[in-house]
């Protein structure tokens, strides 16, 4: 589609411009799932249908399960084929929620992706995302948590729209993947100096998924963001999950940019590479484990 291929050509132009803060505005990085491997069309949405089958995917994040009002954030999505060519075009669709006192957020997309045969084996996809985004905050939260915050009554909400594109390459076992998001950056122009900015940032992953035998798999992938915006460094997380039969095993470490909870394990069940149900569980630094040691995210991802 043409849409789409002039969105990724905007995204890329954007991605290589100098950005700087305003200091008047307070900046938002998304909320990415600790599970990333479990849902590369909520990174990417040129990986909608690169697999040749329709996939829905729900995932549920608490922050703390023994805190009260902790950061909770959920993610649905679907995606798929849109017809019976082999090289067709893709369709897909995100919805999301972020709630954070004193800000609850949301997020509504639409993808569309189309891919391209590359050789014998690789097949490259090209796609955009064009999402529906909303904030609203509570003032009598807010002060609660700051006494200092403004002395304001109930709640103000924007919406405002933006857009994500990326690549993403299948070549036999190797998989990889690039895509910017929020291009537009929107600005949410909130009463009571509370005005959020969505941050433009460069995403990118890859991987390996190793075969021995019939009933053993094993898959290294890494996870990178960059935020295109002076005094930001990249920052990486690193996994390998196996799979022995129906149960998952696997490992994140990410402890070169998040000092608190650098490692997160997951189990999970895989039946026909079809029907998965994932949990994962940060594991915090000692001095941490009061408050980060409930952390847990759950993924049920369906495959038909």
């Amino acid at each position: 589609m043409l849409i789409s291929r002039f969105v990724l050509l905007l995204a890329f132009t954007l991605a290589s411009t100098s950005l700087f803060a305003q200091s008047d505005i307070t900046l938002h990085r998304s909320n990415l799932p600790r599970l990333y491997q479990q849902n590369y069309f909520y990174l990417n949405p040129a990986f909608a249908g690169s697999e040749d089958m329709r996939e829905a995917n729900f995932s549920l994040r608490q922050a703390s399960l023994n805190q009260m009002n902790a950061p909770l954030s959920g993610i649905l999505s679907f995606h798929g084929p849109s017809g019976e060519n082999h090289l067709r075009s893709n369709l897909g669709m995100v919805v999301a929620f972020e709630r954070g006192l004193p800000f609850r957020r949301g997020i509504f997309g639409l993808a569309h992706a189309k891919r391209f045969k590359i050789g014998e084996v690789a097949q490259l996809g090209i796609g955009a995302r064009l999402n529906a985004k909303y904030l609203d905050i509570n003032y009598e939260e807010w002060r609660q948590l700051d006494p200092a915050a403004p002395k304001m009554a109930g709640n103000d909400s924007e919406l405002r729209p933006d857009v994500d594109a990326g690549l993403w390459l299948n070549a036999g076992k190797f998989f990889a993947g690039s895509s910017v998001i929020n291009i537009l950056e929107p600005t949410f122009n909130l009463k009571g100096n509370a005005t959020r900015k969505d941050m433009r940032e460069i995403l990118a992953t890859a991987g390996y998924k190793f075969t021995f035998g019939n009933n053993l798999f094993l898959t290294p992938s890494f996870l990178m963001r960059k935020p295109l915006m002076s005094g930001y460094k990249s920052e990486f997380d690193v996994n390998t999950t196996a799979t022995l039969k129906i149960l998952t095993l696997g490992l994140t470490y990410r402890g070169t940019h998040d000092k608190i909870t650098p490692w997160t394990g997951m189990l999970g069940i895989q039946i026909n590479n079809k029907f998965m149900l994932t949990v994962a569980t940060d594991v915090p630094q000692s001095r941490y484990e009061g408050f980060y040691r409930n952390n847990v995210e759950g993924s049920l991802r369906i495959k038909f």
